[in-house]
């Protein structure tokens, strides 16, 4: 059965949740297989980004740089060490 979007919007509840009964990240922390998709797939989605997004931004004017821990770190790092 398809979730509509005004389902989702009376409810409150998510599309996902009420096709597996629980949210993502619960569904995933019981599904390791799912987990490892997911987690494959945020990793290559910001793997892909992360050069544009660093190109874009002016560092050397910045007195501090934060690093959002993600598994894409690494890519951060060198990003800011080579502006």
């Amino acid at each position: 059965m398809a979730i509509s979007e005004r389902q989702s919007v009376k409810s409150g509840k998510s599309a996902f949740e009420h096709a597996f009964g629980t949210d993502l990240f619960n569904y995933i922390s019981q599904h390791p297989e799912a987990a490892e998709a997911f987690n494959a797939g945020m990793t290559g989605f910001a793997e892909s980004d992360s050069d544009p997004v660093l190109g874009s931004y002016e560092f050397t004017q910045a007195r501090m740089v934060r690093v959002i821990p993600t598994p894409s770190d690494v890519y951060l790092i060198e990003g800011v060490r080579a502006a």
